[in-house]
């Protein structure tokens, strides 16, 4: 992602005035300091044309997660136990109380035989 912020010529001060965060979070986000939740990368890539997807889905990625949970016949339960984490938690990422780090979100979709990915959002 900072490559794309890069290539388009970006600063971090203008990526955060447009994802409502400070610039100070952008440059430890991009120095692997700190870890941004799922939904706040997505926001990134989209700035830049991307979009952090999940297998085919169109959905944001706690949701296409939990639908591909769901399809596969899991249980928060199940989730919980080979994530090595409580249920709350998982419940918490799910139902959007907990942002999902990418690391988990990586774990999660791992788990199910999934992967993440960035892509490049068609234009429209």
């Amino acid at each position: 992602i900072v490559a794309l912020r890069k290539a388009a010529g970006a600063s971090r001060a203008s990526v955060a005035k447009q994802i409502h965060y400070a610039r100070q979070s952008v440059g430890y986000w991009e120095a692997g300091a700190v870890q941004p939740c799922v939904d706040v990368i997505d926001a990134y890539a989209r700035l830049f044309g991307h979009r952090l997807a999940l297998g085919d889905s169109d959905r944001p990625i706690v949701a296409a997660l939990r639908q591909a949970r769901l399809d596969a016949g899991l249980t928060l339960t199940d989730v919980f136990i080979k994530l090595d984490c409580t249920l709350s938690t998982v419940s918490r990422w799910e139902t959007g109380a907990r942002g999902m780090t990418l690391t988990t979100a990586s774990a999660y979709a791992a788990l199910l035989g999934l992967a993440l990915e960035l892509r490049r959002v068609p234009d429209a």
